[in-house]
C-alpha cells in the first residue's frame, strides 16, 4: 500500500534497521520497521528523518502491531530543521504530542 506519510519519530533497531513511527493519510498512526535502513548502502538513505515527508510503501497486515516499510520516497526532508535549535524543539514537540494523541484516540 502507497500512502503519503510523515515521520514522527525513529528508534535504532538490532545493528541494522530503524522501528519509525508514521503519520499517514489513509491508516493513522502506526510503526513501521525500515529492515537494513542502517546500512551504508541502504534504499532508504537519509530519507527517514524526524519529520520527513514523503510517498512510504507498507507491506500491511491488520493482525500486526508493526508493519514493514518496504520504501520512503522523500517530497521533504527538513534538515534545516537542525541547524534552528528553537524550530527543531517546537516541531519535535509537535510530533511527540500527534503520536500521543493518535495513541489516545485508538484506545
Amino acid at each position: 500500500m502507497s500512502t503519503p506519510a510523515i515521520v514522527l519519530a525513529t528508534l535504532r533497531y538490532r545493528e541494522s534497521s530503524k522501528i519509525v513511527r508514521l503519520a499517514t493519510l489513509e491508516l493513522g498512526v502506526l510503526s513501521v520497521i525500515a529492515k537494513g535502513a542502517l546500512r551504508p548502502k541502504s534504499r532508504f538513505g537519509a530519507s527517514l528523518q524526524v519529520l520527513s515527508e514523503g510517498s512510504a510503501i507498507i507491506h500491511y497486515r491488520d493482525r500486526r502491531d508493526l508493519q514493514t516499510l518496504t520504501a520512503f520516497d522523500p517530497s521533504t526532508v527538513r534538515i534545516a530543521l537542525a541547524e534552528n535549535l528553537a524550530a527543531f524543539a517546537t516541531a519535535s514537540v509537535l510530533a511527540r504530542s500527534e503520536e500521543h494523541t493518535s495513541e489516545l484516540q485508538s484506545h
